[in-house]
């Protein structure tokens, strides 16, 4: 497949087209036409991701307290359950975003044991069942997460699952149709897309000078934090941004979370993601690139270590889409799971990223379309805009159409005549004949 470098594409476009300023301006235009045609089920923009039900990081699939040590109760009305433990001692904050099941209803933790109320977990709604006490709670780890806007299949240990939708669930819920798993573990049957997200970070990152000699270049870098589910691996938006300016008498950086040294485990208890960009050039929209990671009861500052020059060794901000799906019955073990999925853009393109066009060079056109059609609005022609929109849409639907029907093409397919269990091949010209070959 074609593949090509981003500023090559840059300049040839605003070349092409009389484009003698407003580099930027073009590298937004390049960013949002890719990421949408990234989003799109092509052919050449299928991903086939494999893991397992209890996903890498997974400590294991389920963790259940135990009666004799640790029991938790709960009130009707509040959104946390209490442990008898403190803190508690089955899971902590690692286990972020696992699932508990009470009184035929699931409910997600957010905060377990954060700094002030270490013998509670905060749920993500407030409890519907009756008041218990003493109660065995199991934390199961029912979802997966990919960075990806559309998933097309799921498959756990070579069976496919049944995808839900809301009105199934609800209908199994009411009893109305007994035929939907929903509250028991087991080997997972179906899923239904979960469309939460993980909650952005409120604090800005706190960046100052610590003294000695710093080791990022000279310049303006740009600075955020995330939220991260260390077992699905799902990130958060960013929190909101700083740009910090190094001089040559700047001193080592270090980054704090909102203020220095304090945990904010009472946000939520997911893991905290660092994220710094190489010095600001022309651009408005810079690559991220992560640092450091901190436990959410962590009170530890982030000294930059890292230079520009090694930044691209790091993993890069994925500033797209997540799509996260919930599993029923909540897996009990680890078993094979294979995801077909789309395979969306990142975002956040550097001048150096490599980029594919598609198998036949499918982006050339579009962009080419889409880059006339931005030049008529800077140039205040509405009507030569809502013609080159028109015509956009018409060959990407073309250019999908074509695409779909390439796909059909399969010349090795053979068609074969089919023995009954009773009839018994003589020789091997017997069955020789029974073949057709297309070709």
């Amino acid at each position: 497949m074609a593949q090509h470098k981003v500023i090559d594409l840059i300049n040839q476009f605003m070349e092409d087209h009389g484009q003698s300023s407003g580099k930027d301006r073009v590298m937004l235009w390049f960013e949002d036409v890719y990421s949408r045609i990234r989003s799109l089920p092509w052919s050449w923009n299928l991903k086939v991701t494999e893991t397992q039900t209890g996903g890498d990081l997974y400590s294991t699939p389920v963790i259940t307290s135990v009666s004799t040590t640790e029991t938790f109760s709960w009130t009707r009305g509040n959104d946390y359950i209490l442990s008898t433990a403190t803190p508690v001692s089955c899971v902590d904050a690692a286990h972020t975003g696992r699932y508990v099941y009470i009184d035929n209803e699931w409910y997600q933790c957010l905060r377990i044991a954060p700094i002030g109320n270490t013998s509670k977990i905060f749920l993500d709604k407030k409890i519907v069942g009756p008041d218990a006490e003493s109660q065995t709670v199991t934390f199961y780890r029912r979802d997966l997460a990919f960075t990806t806007n559309g998933i097309k299949s799921v498959h756990v240990d070579d069976e496919k699952l049944e995808h839900l939708t809301e009105e199934q669930i609800y209908r199994f819920k009411r009893g109305i149709d007994p035929r939907w798993y929903y509250g028991d573990s087991g080997k997972p049957l179906s899923y239904y897309i979960d469309e939460k997200q993980i909650q952005g970070p409120k604090h800005s990152p706190l960046v100052y000078d610590a003294g000695g000699t710093t080791v990022l270049e000279v310049g303006t870098h740009v600075f955020f934090w995330t939220f991260k589910d260390i077992e699905t691996g799902q990130e958060s938006v960013p929190g909101p941004s700083v740009e910090f300016t190094v001089t040559s008498s700047t001193g080592v950086v270090n980054v704090g979370y909102g203020s220095s040294g304090l945990s904010h485990s009472d946000e939520v208890t997911y893991q905290r993601v660092l994220y710094v960009s190489k010095k600001k050039t022309s651009y408005t929209r810079v690559p991220m690139y992560q640092i450091a990671t901190r436990d959410a009861t962590s009170t530890s500052d982030v000294t930059v270590g890292v230079t520009d020059a090694t930044l691209e060794d790091n993993p890069a901000y994925y500033d797209g889409p997540w799509t996260k799906f919930v599993m029923y019955p909540a897996p009990d073990e680890y078993m094979r799971a294979e995801v077909l999925h789309i395979d969306s853009y990142f975002g956040l393109p550097d001048e150096n990223h490599i980029v594919k066009l598609g198998r036949q060079r499918e982006f050339i056109e579009l962009f080419g379309l889409y880059f006339m059609m931005k030049q008529s609005l800077q140039n205040k022609d509405p009507a030569q805009f809502r013609q080159l929109q028109g015509a956009f849409r018409e060959q990407l639907n073309f250019l999908q159409g074509k695409d779909g029907e390439d796909r059909k093409l399969d010349p090795s397919s053979w068609e074969y005549k089919f023995f009954s269990p009773t009839q018994s091949l003589h020789s091997a010209t017997d069955f020789a004949s029974s073949l057709k070959y297309p070709f």
